[in-house]
């Protein structure tokens, strides 16, 4: 199992049912195993397909866990900015100026 995750330029603020999407087409990130996500830290991945951020409004990454329907527990689990045990969530960009 792994962790993809896609560009949805389509959803705005607040998200509404049709947002959600069974499958992936992992445009942004192709997969990262979860047996390699380390619990309790700062995991970071590349994000490809850069051009769908927007640089004027929202820009929505929906996330998935890839292989259909599991038959045990197959999860990935995020902090919340409100959980104070955890390390916080991040977005950090690099970028280089063309």
């Amino acid at each position: 199992r792994n962790l993809v995750a896609e560009w949805a330029p389509g959803a705005v603020w607040p998200l509404s049912s049709a947002d959600w999407s069974l499958n992936s087409t992992a445009s942004a990130l192709s997969g990262v195993a979860l047996s390699s996500l380390t619990v309790g830290a700062v995991n970071s991945f590349v994000l490809t397909g850069l051009g769908n951020v927007s640089t004027s409004g929202y820009t929505t990454l929906r996330l998935h866990v890839d292989g259909g329907q599991p038959a045990g527990d197959n999860y990935v689990q995020f902090a919340s900015s409100a959980d104070t045990s955890a390390p916080p969530p991040q977005l950090v960009l690099n970028w280089t100026k063309p």
